[in-house]
């Protein structure tokens, strides 16, 4: 900050000099137009007195005895213009200059003491010696004084006012105005929109100093981070387009392997290797699931899913084919799925590939993370709708969840029910619930077991009753 602080000195040198000039004109001004007004007030009351009363200058009676002193405190004495002396003794010495002046025929002279303010007139008259010269001397008087030295002192605060605005707007405003815009720039580093313009005075640019450094380190921070950001935004675009074509290409062979363990599974007759075969077939179901989770996943987080224009669901049939397609799993778990929906048809906007893959998570949860044992577990999907929205309802009669979990239990990286696994599918729900403006809610079912409920506007109206 070493340039900036010599910037500032030379900034308040340059204020501390116009204001030592600015108040020394001031009090000169104040000085010369006070001393004016004291000399013509004495010379136009002198003038006025003599003519008044002319014999104000006629001293011929008693030259010696002349003299007058005023109780402002002037005084009026006669003088020889030849030599220059009074006849009285009393009388003050004129002063050389002036007499000198009227000697070489000017009718008067006036001379003035601006510090000291006082002054003297000396006038030549048409009269024998020695009272063809007269002298008038005058002095300020303590009211003067006074109202001078009050003038003055306005005088002088209202320069010191002028010059710390002056110094506030020429010294500390531009300093403002560049912190301000070096905030201004730190806010907008890393935005994609954010422009990082350069701050100027006027015509003139700013100074080079530390301040300029920090903008334009903010400025190189800004173009690196935007930078970093492009690459990490076409790393993760490539890594979601590989993710989806491993999930594709995973698909295909997880399904025909999904159908060989379910044949399998009904061939065999010991029941060792038959729950050996239903182990093996809900770790491909799992598999199969994660995958499809980690696909819609990376599309949530790239925004790919925005690119694709919503389409138009009938909702009953969707979640009719995500039922049958957990049922063969239910069946191994000795679970009871059931589906019920209404006769009219739900139809709904959004992206089918994240609300059945959303369906399939809520369902596949339901089922795996059930602790049915005897054949007594249950897992229903109820689907209902009035006239504006329609309601889906997954109930289970499993372990359930504990209330302190349910407020954050489709949080991304929360346990599941059973403990394993890292709560993807869940968490996928709520951000599919969210993008498509679906209400969620997760209760427990009494006397044991969760609900999960879904609410989502109607994209029409019911059909016609006539």
């Amino acid at each position: 900050m070493i340039r900036a602080l010599q910037t500032l000195r030379r900034r308040f040198g340059f204020a501390t000099a116009a204001l030592v000039l600015l108040v020394g004109l001031a009090l000169i001004f104040v000085a010369l137009y006070s001393v004016a007004r004291l000399r013509a007030s004495r010379v136009s009351d002198f003038v006025r007195a003599v003519a008044k009363n002319p014999a104000v200058l006629d001293c011929s009676a008693n030259p010696a005895r002349f003299g007058q002193q005023m109780s402002d405190g002037s005084s009026l004495y006669a003088y020889d213009r030849r030599t220059g002396v009074s006849a009285n003794r009393r009388a003050p010495p004129i002063d050389p200059t002036q007499l000198a002046e009227v000697q070489r025929g000017l009718d008067y002279s006036i001379k003035t003491n601006v510090l000291l303010g006082y002054g003297t007139v000396v006038i030549a008259v048409d009269r024998p010696s020695p009272c063809d010269v007269f002298q008038l001397q005058w002095r300020a008087t303590s009211e003067l004084r006074a109202r001078t030295t009050l003038t003055f002192a306005l005088i002088l605060a209202v320069a010191i006012a002028i010059a710390v605005a002056g110094g506030a707007l020429w010294v500390v405003r531009p300093l403002l105005d560049r912190l301000a815009h070096a905030s201004r720039l730190a806010s907008r580093v890393g935005r994609a929109d954010a422009v990082m313009d350069t701050l100027s005075t006027g015509s003139r640019s700013v100074h080079e100093d530390e301040l300029t450094e920090v903008e334009s380190a903010l400025r190189d921070a800004h173009t690196r981070i935007l930078e970093d950001r492009a690459e990490i935004e076409s790393k993760n675009r490539a890594l979601a387009e590989h993710l989806a074509d491993v999930a594709h290409d995973l698909k295909t062979p997880l399904s025909s392997l999904q159908l060989e363990l379910e044949e399998l599974s009904a061939r065999l007759q010991d029941a060792d290797l038959s729950a050996v075969a239903a182990r093996a077939l809900s770790d491909v179901v799992y598999i199969d699931s994660l995958v499809a989770n980690l696909r819609v996943a990376s599309e949530l987080e790239e925004g790919d899913a925005d690119r694709r224009a919503a389409q138009k669901i009938e909702l009953g049939a969707l979640i009719e084919r995500c039922v049958s397609r957990v049922h063969p799993l239910a069946r191994r778990r000795s679970i009871e799925l059931a589906c019920a929906r209404p006769d009219e048809p739900v139809h709904v906007l959004g992206d089918v590939l994240h609300i059945e893959r959303a369906l399939m998570n809520l369902l596949q949860n339901a089922v795996t993370h059930h602790d049915a044992e005897g054949g007594d577990g249950h897992v229903a999907a109820v689907l209902e709708r009035d006239e504006t929205q329609w309601e889906l309802r997954i109930v289970d009669d499993g372990p359930g969840v504990p209330p302190t979990v349910l407020p954050t239990v489709a949080e991304r990286r929360k346990r599941s029910r059973s403990g394993d696994g890292e709560g993807l599918g869940l968490a996928i729900v709520a951000a599919v619930c969210e993008r498509e403006q679906i209400e969620l809610e997760f209760s427990r079912e009494e006397p044991r077991g969760l609900r999960v409920t879904m609410r989502g506007a109607l994209d029409a109206p019911p059909p016609s009753l006539s």
